[in-house]
């Protein structure tokens, strides 16, 4: 079967590709609600259990990792057997493995549960951005990867809000109410067409090559970056509002205001990440991240926080869409989910540095932390500007 007649064939009907992304979306609103009810508690958890920034920075590192070894495998897999059960193997384990942080162990023990939880949530990331790819044509990917952005970032806006007041009452409540969300989500993913890529393509997920790698080079270098900060928010950030004099409230409320402007801009305005494209999206947010990082460590008021995050997820809100839509359109034909775990991969190792880097960064102080981050992006505007010049020189 040529590659055109398999694309065709592999096309669901329009009523299908609604209802299979609807359902899609849905399931991800309940992961990233239960992500959202205890990713920000969790460095609190760690804390009161006497857990250095340090340490807590390598519990979240450890997860990054084991996402990163996840990516790759999770994307052959969901190529070669379709996206359905990759998604609700990945999220259901996921499910599971919040029952882990209830048990009375020691604090080293919270290294590992990370890490297997992690692991198993690994294979999804790449699984539903080749879903998104399915069922959207390549000229609306940006919105249906707006859309996808909407709903993690509906999950960060309610979850933590809602986690941080339950937090006030009692931690280990949080890991049950995320728990049971997750749970519900796994169920509607049932619902999922179930599609074997390998099949309609009659050959198997081709393998990363260097080519690909280059094709991939300037979006890997903007979400990189990115990431690197995602990740030192993730190791400091809550550690940092409680050192401001921030409650977990205003913790989750954080969080929140970060995922407002996202959700609305992402679900509103997606389409806009077609129109301005991945390096000019990308190159916005970098200068947002770098601003904004250097600017962080000169405010004390919890309050101010709170509102300057607001201001960055908006300017940073169409670079994921964008990237994420230009890395499906590099694809090559039966291999979207390898491409994109190929990528998720490269990120998750920036979210990895960007945790193990930021945690000893931020023992020192808050501004080395930030400001390492606001380097980050700057090097990587200047490295992306250099290779557009350098593209466009070798096209002339």
């Amino acid at each position: 079967m040529s590659t055109a007649a398999a694309e065709r064939k592999a096309e669901p009907s329009p009523r299908l590709e609604r209802s299979s992304l609807i359902t899609l979306l849905a399931g991800n609103v309940l992961l990233e609600l239960g992500v959202g009810f205890f990713f920000p508690i969790l460095p609190i958890f760690l804390a009161r259990r006497g857990a250095t920034a340090a340490f807590v920075g390598a519990v979240i590192a450890s997860g990054v990792v084991a996402k990163a070894i996840a990516q790759y495998p999770g994307g052959r897999h969901a190529d070669r057997y379709g996206r359905r059960p990759v998604l609700v193997f990945s999220l259901g384990l996921y499910t599971v493995c919040f029952l882990g942080y209830l048990l009375p162990l020691p604090l080293v023990a919270f290294l590992g549960i990370r890490f297997i939880q992690a692991l198993t949530i690994g294979s999804y990331i790449p699984a539903a951005n080749a879903a998104i790819a399915d069922l959207t044509a390549p000229e609306r990917r940006g919105w249906a990867y707006g859309q996808m952005r909407a709903t993690e970032m509906f999950g960060i806006l309610v979850g933590p809000v809602l986690g941080g007041l339950v937090a006030g009452l009692n931690l280990d409540s949080v890991f049950v109410a995320a728990a049971a969300l997750c749970t519900v989500g796994t169920v509607l993913l049932l619902r999922l067409p179930r599609v074997r890529p390998a099949l309609l393509f009659d050959q198997p997920p081709p393998r990363p090559s260097l080519g690909l790698i280059r094709a991939l080079l300037p979006a890997i270098l903007i979400g990189g970056a990115i990431y690197y900060t995602i990740g030192t928010y993730d190791t400091v950030w809550s550690l940092y509002m409680v050192s401001r004099g921030g409650s977990t409230f205003q913790v989750g409320v954080s969080y929140a205001m970060y995922a407002l402007p996202v959700l609305v801009i992402a679900s509103l305005l997606g389409g806009w990440a077609d129109r301005l494209g991945f390096r000019r999206s990308g190159g916005i947010a970098l200068a947002a991240y770098s601003f904004f990082n250097w600017l962080y460590p000169l405010v004390a008021n919890p309050w101010i926080l709170i509102g300057t995050g607001f201001l960055e997820g908006a300017a940073t809100s169409l670079s994921s869409p964008a990237l994420s839509a230009e890395v499906s359109r590099r694809a090559p034909p039966g291999g979207q989910a390898t491409t994109q775990a190929v990528y998720s991969t490269a990120l998750n190792v920036a979210l990895a540095l960007g945790s193990v880097i930021g945690g000893p960064l931020f023992v020192i102080g808050p501004r080395p932390a930030f400001w390492a981050s606001a380097g980050a992006s700057a090097v990587a505007l200047a490295a992306t500007g250099a290779l557009s010049i350098v593209g466009s020189a070798r096209r002339r």
